[in-house]
């Protein structure tokens, strides 16, 4: 009697057993997909154009402003003395540069610092405009002097480019322009053909080379100057 109770109880079990659903697979062996946008190695995507590339200048740099390039303000006057003070250590130089044939002449005071051209300040007594020449000048859009008008357009919004021999017969071979949300500023794209082509042809305009970066002096900057 007691073997048949004993047998009775443990097919009752087995049963219990068999009538269990299958246990979940292990977190740790199941296959998990996962979002390739927030995976730790994934690669992030930024958006230059909008995105800040430096917050601030660096320490000691000759930075980029609205209202200025380094020590340079709407109030600097274009006096070799008082210059080489703002930069002591720089080399401070009055250039007149024949351009072509006839009278034409490029005349502005260059900043240069161990052979290399940094900036031209370009102006009578009062200062009209600072042409950035090197990449030693930090500037917050992440502008490189060198690279393209595609990437400059990314960086600063659309351009709207003329012919800047317009204004100076001999920078006949660049076309000037404008971003879209820059204000005080000019670039100069120098590209295939004169600068008129590469003002009005968006495909040259986007293979151009950026070669100056500008501030205008509010009030002061050429005719036609933003």
């Amino acid at each position: 009697m007691k073997r048949l109770l004993l047998g009775m109880l443990l097919f009752v079990a087995c049963k219990k057993a068999d009538d269990q659903p299958p246990p979940s697979p292990s977190p740790t062996t199941s296959p998990v997909a996962i979002d390739a946008a927030i995976a730790i190695d994934a690669t992030v995507v930024v958006d230059a154009a909008s995105a800040a590339v430096v917050p601030h200048a660096p320490p000691g740099a000759i930075d980029a402003r609205a209202d200025g390039v380094g020590p340079i303000s709407e109030k600097t006057k274009i006096d070799i003395k008082a210059l080489k003070a703002a930069f002591p250590s720089y080399e401070i130089k009055k250039v007149s540069k024949k351009m072509g044939e006839g009278d034409l002449r490029e005349v502005y005071v260059g900043v240069s610092k161990g052979g290399t051209l940094i900036l031209k300040l370009v102006g009578d007594e009062l200062l009209q405009s600072v042409d950035i020449m090197s990449n030693d000048v930090w500037n917050p859009w992440g502008l490189t002097i060198g690279m393209t008008g595609v990437e400059l357009e990314k960086r600063v919004g659309k351009l709207d480019c003329k012919d800047a021999g317009e204004a100076t017969d001999w920078r006949a071979n660049l076309a000037e322009c404008d971003g879209e949300k820059v204000d005080h500023y000019e670039f100069d794209l120098k590209g295939e053909g004169m600068g008129k082509e590469v003002a009005e042809d968006p495909a040259k305009r986007a293979a151009a080379t950026l070669v100056a970066i500008r501030w205008v002096v509010p009030g002061n900057g050429p005719p036609g100057a933003q």
